[in-house]
């Protein structure tokens, strides 16, 4: 893990701005577009397309668009409902609410769906969603993804929302799993990598949630920089 926390000097009274991934961060499944196939039945097409990304056969617009084509025609209601099945990690809904009770803003960057994510972001009180949207015409999915979040941006997408919000990388947190999540880091003085798959996750950020349990991560950020989380507002 990176000692960039080692020095105060970089650091602000409090943090400001928290933005987390969203799956496999916050919820359980690391794919919410694998979740929905595995629901629908289409798990095994979907690995071939998957197959056919990862030899450079498609790009990931092209790879995002043929997934999303297996569910043309599905009722997003229908859609709602899966993902709504989908837990929170352990202590994930404590602690993002607990951050927005100190009066932090709070983010969600995801290359998942806005189905989903809005779904999310309602339940958490979340300010502002940065993700991916599936098409809907007349309640149906047409099969088109639109946007390419996740596709090598999202270090640019928190550069962004800090410029947006009128805050430093001093005063950020970032939260991930995946590689793609480590260019946020770089953005932020404290981050945490949840049960990454990757090694080069967990060496990236400041702290380590190895079993993505947050029940004990506000604690933990605490130790490693002490006063940084503000206190609850008074009402």
């Amino acid at each position: 893990m990176t000692d960039r926390a080692a020095d105060p000097s970089r650091f602000p009274i409090t943090l400001k701005l928290a933005v987390f991934d969203l799956d496999g961060t916050l919820k359980a499944a690391q794919s919410p577009y694998h979740f929905v196939h595995r629901a629908l039945g289409v798990d095994a097409e979907a690995a071939q397309i998957h197959l056919r990304y990862q030899r450079g056969d498609l790009d990931y617009t092209e790879w995002g668009q043929q997934e999303i084509g297996l569910w043309r025609g599905l009722p997003v209601e229908k859609l709602r409902s899966i993902v709504r099945a989908i837990p929170y990690l352990p202590g994930a809904l404590c602690f993002v609410r607990r951050l927005k009770a100190a009066g932090v803003t709070v983010a969600l960057v995801s290359a998942g769906f806005g189905v989903h994510v809005e779904l999310c972001a309602a339940e958490l009180s979340v300010d502002v969603t940065i993700c991916n949207h599936v098409e809907v015409t007349g309640g149906r999915l047409t099969g088109e993804l639109l946007g390419d979040v996740g596709n090598g941006n999202k270090g640019r997408l928190v550069r962004e929302l800090q410029a947006r919000n009128g805050v430093s990388c001093a005063a950020t947190l970032a939260a991930g799993d995946t590689l793609a999540d480590v260019q946020m880091f770089s953005e932020a003085a404290v981050s945490v990598a949840v049960a990454p798959a990757e090694p080069a996750v967990a060496e990236a950020a400041d702290l380590l949630l190895p079993d993505g349990n947050w029940a004990r991560a506000w604690e933990l950020i605490e130790v490693i920089r002490p006063g940084w989380l503000p206190a609850r507002k008074a009402r």
